[in-house]
């Protein structure tokens, strides 16, 4: 097939998986301003197969990313391809740079057709009062709620404070806001699950009067069910955009006793209902797994981010903070 536009020279086709899973995705290579293909830089389109029913439900599931040159062409490219191809549905997910890991990390899921908050200006609020130098400044508190692995446990019973995500992400936010005066404190707790994080939410964390507050959960969450794990996220959530706190939710990271490549395992089931959630209340969304699982597509092996099963080490911590920190626009 030949891309109809002068913007863009080469492609290919791959089946996507994950939060994508029955997608394919169509990724394009952009000329660059000397003629040339643009220096490694590429475009992703993504063409969903399937019913017009299904379609209509799996189309609101793609992810759009930053809007990029050649977002028409690949649209047109689109659907050429899915005429030759005899997809049913189509949905353009606009044109974003392959660099997948900060895909996962930074992108909102989407649900019943709405977004995750959006990145850009979610905290820009909270980023701009980071800004303020002395004396127009004031303290930003950031709580940092869930369960052992915000809690710093790597290889239990070590709790490696300072390795963990809440201080690299304290740290990620001094590099990034000099002048901040930036209190982080962490309210999670070894072994509980959201229900127990739900029932002393005010208590432990709005008491704190945060203006950011994560949740992760989801490990521990697989022993308490779906149903219940969305009823003490969904309090949590409310909760706090009632006292206008601005709330980011984490999916889980890795488990090596988790069949991550299988959509029924509880741990994916887990994290695609925390997507719903962060889309359903247009709050902020890391995607923990998915970062966790694109190391592996990448070449990685999962081993090598965890400190023990269900515990990531430092190189894991370094992934789901540096998804954190993308969350504060300089």
């Amino acid at each position: 097939m030949r891309i109809p536009t002068a913007d863009a020279v080469g492609y290919s086709l791959r089946p996507l998986s994950g939060p994508f899973d029955g997608y394919c995705a169509l990724t394009v290579e952009p000329r660059a301003k000397s003629g040339r293909i643009g220096g490694g830089n590429r475009w992703r389109v993504a063409a969903l197969a399937g019913g017009a029913d299904e379609g209509e439900k799996r189309m609101a599931n793609v992810r759009a990313w930053a809007i990029c040159p050649v977002a028409a062409a690949c649209a047109l490219a689109l659907a050429a391809l899915a005429a030759a191809a005899g997809l049913a549905a189509l949905s353009v997910a606009a044109g974003a740079r392959e660099d997948a890991r900060a895909d996962a990390g930074t992108a909102g899921g989407a649900a019943g057709g709405k977004a995750a908050a959006d990145m850009g200006t979610y905290l820009a609020d909270v980023s701009a009062a980071l800004k303020k130098q002395w004396p127009a400044n004031r303290i930003v508190n950031i709580v940092c709620h869930g369960h052992s692995v915000p809690a710093g446990y790597f290889r239990t019973p070590v709790v490696d404070t300072f390795n963990a995500y809440p201080h690299l992400l304290h740290k990620g936010l001094k590099e990034a806001f000099p002048y901040a005066v930036v209190n982080l404190v962490v309210t999670a707790i070894g072994g509980e699950n959201s229900a127990g994080g739900a029932e002393r939410f005010e208590r432990d964390v709005l008491s704190l009067r945060p203006d950011v507050v994560t949740i992760d959960y989801a490990l521990n969450d697989r022993g308490i069910g779906l149903e219940n794990a969305r009823k003490a996220w969904t309090s949590m959530v409310e909760k706090a955009k009632a006292k206008g706190v601005r709330v980011i939710l984490m999916t889980p990271t890795g488990d090596t006793s988790a069949r991550l490549d299988d959509p029924a395992d509880p741990l994916n089931q887990h994290a695609r209902q925390i997507r719903q959630l962060a889309a359903e209340h247009g709050v902020g969304l890391v995607d923990s797994l998915e970062m966790f699982k694109q190391y592996v597509k990448d070449g990685g092996k999962l081993e090598d981010l965890m400190s023990q099963v269900n515990h990531p080490n430092r190189k894991g911590h370094d992934l789901v903070a540096a998804g954190l920190v993308r969350w504060f626009p300089r």
